[in-house]
Formats: structure tokens, sequence, C-alpha cells
């Protein structure tokens, strides 16, 4: 799509007079303007490429031809590799623009941003000069979409480039010429909007070698893309190979390996199969790589050892991921310390059978006169229930997560008659993720365990409360005694989803 400015401008092109002819492009024959496209004429080829590739079924009957996606992207490249230093720039952007939108409507996502990224660039001097009207809009949300929502995650230099366009005005244009949104949250980061779109191109031929980022020597260095025939690497180069930060995804597979990477091959990192973003299933660690089972697993989908399903974890862009639901299917409460929900912590009187004194279920649950966190130790019920990559969580974690998330709402269940609380990180520049789980009754009234024992008395332990009459919640010191929810964290690496979108 095109402003009409722009749209005129190619007009004057179609109408314009070739240097060595009497006739107008308008006037020639389709036969005549193959014949020039064909011994070099820039601009008969541009006009090839949008006979055979735009939806203009006015020229098309004119010329007798039908769309031809494979013929207009023919005269396209034809033109943006013309050589002739006479040919006007606008006609190499415009094919550049063209091919951007052909390669989008038939879902080729990398050669559109390739193009796209192109055809912007190329109008620099326009941009630089208030980008006035000469804007393609389908280019410019190509690249911005593109970038925010795939590539922001590993460098801020995709953010800057956005934020550039944002300040010459183009993005807030495309708003207003479409109706379409491009929220840029990175001005609120303290990110700075670059001087100009300043990432090299480099392809080959058949289009099996496409790279978009900082380069010297021909080569890539620095960070940039790079889209090759059955894989795509985004992060740091050296000399033309994988150096630094970085991931690469095949394909075919949807596999991704993510890390460090040393001259062209993963050093440190993790191996996601299949798409399976959740969890690795193979670390490399100094250049060796160990295999599922010789390292922490969260067994999304599996039953624990109670027979409940382990659900997944929730990304809301926090020092740690947090599960979906509560343990025991949402139902179950536990003594501080206590692995079995239906452990009796102490009977009322010493008479009664099987009793144990206060200070025998203290060491029992928790550790005699423990005075530390019960986190990832033998006492952790999500450690020892679910698998070994998940645990309780730290006071710490657990006012992260309400200090840095909104309680949406904290309502009544009838079903369960428990409230169910609802927690959202909706930051401006991160994810939008969401946590909902109904609070089972417990005696001591509603609340989730953390893992950390109270410093001051080590027979009281922190919990989150749910205060149901201020519909709020807080910390709270509480008597190990007390049973309550746990709701599990992991701190696993997995490959996160990118911190910046369009809204």
């Amino acid at each position: 799509m095109k402003t009409i400015k722009y749209l005129l401008v190619l007009l004057i092109l179609a109408l314009a007079t070739p240097t060595t002819q009497a006739k107008t492009y308008k006037e020639y024959t389709l036969d005549e303007l193959i014949q020039a496209a064909d011994n070099g004429d820039g601009i008969a080829q541009y006009l090839l490429g949008r006979i055979y590739g735009y939806d203009d079924v006015d020229m098309q009957q004119k010329y007798g031809v039908q769309k031809d996606y494979a013929k207009a992207k023919k005269y396209l490249y034809m033109c943006v590799t013309n050589s002739d230093a006479g040919l006007e720039g606008i006609a190499k952007v415009g094919s550049a623009g063209l091919l951007s939108d052909i390669y989008n409507e038939e879902d080729n996502n990398e050669e559109a941003l390739w193009w796209a990224y192109y055809a912007l660039q190329n109008m620099e001097n326009l941009i630089s000069s208030g980008y006035d009207e000469f804007v393609d809009i389908l280019c410019l949300r190509i690249v911005v979409t593109s970038f925010i929502e795939m590539y922001a995650r590993y460098s801020e230099r995709f953010i800057s480039e956005c934020l550039f366009l944002w300040d010459k005005g183009a993005i807030n244009r495309a708003h207003l010429l479409l109706g379409v949104g491009f929220a840029i949250p990175a001005k609120a980061t303290g990110i700075q909007p670059a001087k100009s779109l300043s990432f090299g191109l480099l392809r080959n031929e058949d289009g099996t070698y496409k790279y978009i980022g900082e380069k010297s020597n021909g080569k890539p260095n620095g960070f940039g893309l790079l889209f090759l025939k059955n894989t795509v690497y985004c992060g740091e180069f050296k000399d033309g190979k994988y150096h630094g930060k970085g991931w690469v995804k095949y394909k075919d597979t949807k596999s991704m390996i993510d890390g460090e990477w040393r001259d062209g091959k993963i050093y440190n990192g993790y191996y996601y199969k299949d798409g399976n973003l959740d969890e690795p299933q193979i670390v490399y660690e100094n250049g060796d790589d160990r295999i599922y089972g010789n390292f922490k697993r969260l067994d999304v989908g599996k039953e624990d050892k109670k027979g409940y399903k382990i659900p997944k974890p929730v990304e809301l862009s926090l020092s740690v991921r947090w599960a979906s639901e509560l343990m025991g299917d949402g139902k179950q409460i536990y003594h501080w310390g206590s692995t079995n929900p239906d452990h009796k912590f102490q009977s009322k009187s010493p008479s009664a059978p099987n009793y144990l004194p206060r200070s025998t279920c203290l060491a029992i649950y928790g550790g005699a006169g423990c005075n530390s966190d019960i986190t990832g130790s033998g006492y952790d019920a999500a450690k020892c229930l679910w698998a070994s990559g998940w645990r309780m969580p730290s006071v710490k974690e657990m006012q992260e997560l309400i200090n840095s998330c909104d309680i949406v709402s904290i309502d009544y269940d009838v079903v369960n008659v428990a409230p169910q609380v609802t927690i959202k990180r909706s930051s401006v520049t991160d994810l939008m993720g969401e946590l909902s789980f109904v609070i089972p009754r417990s005696p001591d009234g509603y609340g989730m365990w953390t893992g950390s024992i109270d410093p001051n008395d080590n027979e009281r332990a922190y919990a989150l409360i749910v205060d149901m009459e201020n519909e709020s919640v807080r910390i709270e010191s509480r008597d190990r005694e007390c049973q309550f929810a746990i709701l599990p964290v992991t701190d696993i690496p997995y490959f996160k989803k990118p911190l910046y979108r369009i809204k």
C-alpha cells in the first residue's frame, strides 16, 4: 500500500520519455517494455514488475497479462540490481518495496523483511528531511513488527532503529493512514533512537544467504540477523561466524539453540526440541553437551508423586517463572516443611494416639532447630513431589511478585468457597503474563507458603496472605504449624520471548 503522493511519483515515471526514444513509457507495447528491460532499462524493469505484481486490473488488461509473481520478482530484482548510475533512485526503492509486498503475500517473512529494510534504508534522504509523505506503509509495518516482536530481546539496536522511524514521524503517519498503532514502549526505558537506519545488508543471488546487521570487511561483524536455507541466527558475529550471545532456529523442526557461541559453535547454552520452549532437552557447558536426564527437569504435563499433573510455568518477566497452578490440583494445603498434605502436625492432647510434641514436629517439618530457608531442600514439597527443577519461592521472590505485578482481582469463588486471585504483569515494556488461581480454604486463613523462615523466630515462616475483607494481599510471618497452599517457581532457563511488543 502506498500513499497518494508516492503513487504520483511512480506515475510521473510511467509517463516519462526514455532518453533514446520518442515514445513515452506509457505508449510502449508489452514487447517493447520487455525488450527495453532486457537491454538494461531500469524504469522499464520496474514498470514490468509493477504490471505483473501489482493489483492493477486495468493495467494488466491493457497489456493482456495476468498477475504473475514469478515474472514480477524477476524484473523487480533486475531493477534493484541495475548498475545504471542514471537510474532514478525512486525506481529502485519502489522495486524493493514491491518485492517486499509480494514476499509478504507469499508468507515469506525473511525475504519480506530484507527487502522492506532495503526499501526504507534507501529512502534515507526522504526520512532525514522529515519523511514527507514518501512512506511505504507495508514495508514500515514489516520492519517494525519483525524487529519489535521477534528480535528485540537480543539487542536494543532493533528498538533504536524503530525509534528513529518514530522520531521522524513515519510511524505516526502510518497510524493516521491505516489506523495501525505502533506502540514503541522503549521510549520509557532510556534507549536512544538510532541516527539512521544503519544496519548493513548482504545477500547472495538465490537468496539462500540474507543478512541484516552490523558488518565490516564485507562480513557480519557485531550484531545481526542471518537467514540461511534451513536456519535463522539472531545474535553476535565475529568475522562472519556466530560468536557471542545468540540463538539459532531450525526451520524444519522448530528446534532452537540459545546461548553463547564461539567460532561458529555453541559453547554454553541450551537446546529446545521441536518448538518446546518451556525447558531445554540438552545443556551445553564449555563446548560439551549433557543429555536429557542429567540436569534439572520440570516434567511439564507429567504426573507428580501424588498423581496430579504438573502444570506449565508462566512468564512474567521476573527473576523466576511461576507455576500456572497450585500444587495438588489447587486443593491441597501443607504445613511448612511438610512434603505430604496428609501429615498431621501435632495432636492437641498428649494422651492422643501417636502424639508428637511440638519440638518433634518442628524437627520433622523443616528440620530440628531450623533457622534457614528450606527452598530447594529435602523439606521443599515442590522439589520433592514435582521435579528437581521446581521449588518453593523465597520470601524475596514472593515480594517481587506482588511488587512488580498488578493484583487485578480478588474474587470469591462460590463453587470452591475460596478466593480466586488474578495477578498480571502488564508493564508496557514487558510481555503480558497472568496467574489466576483459587486458594484453598485452611483453618488458618487463605495463604501460600514461601520457603523462607522468619529469622527472628525459627518456629515461624513467611507466607502470602489473602485479605478478603480488604481485597488485598500481604506477606506475613506465620506459625509453621499453619496449613497453606504452595505455588512453586523455577529458575530453569528457557528461550524467552521478546520483551517488547506491538500494541
